[in-house]
């Protein structure tokens, strides 16, 4: 099942990240739940002021898909000579 990440800046310039199920995250769309947000169809910058601070609740970045943890691989070591 893919999860729905939601990222947004606060006033305060600090980034929240919120994991919903696709029902969850239709349901905080439908109530409002974020405010009368925008969304991203691409990546913004850096800075706060990228996020669209000045809007009267920001702007709302949603990507689809799921936390990948990279596993540690023991690697043999490689000798080379001329």
């Amino acid at each position: 099942m893919d999860s729905y990440f939601v990222i947004f800046c606060n006033p305060d310039g600090e980034t929240c990240v919120i994991q919903h199920t696709r029902d969850e995250l239709l349901h905080r769309l439908s109530t409002n739940y974020y405010g009368t947000r925008e969304c991203f169809d691409s990546l913004p910058g850096e800075h706060p002021t990228d996020w669209n601070l000045r809007k009267p609740d920001g702007t709302l970045l949603i990507i689809k898909g799921k936390i990948v943890v990279p596993a540690e691989k023991e690697v043999q070591p490689v000798f080379e000579v001329e």
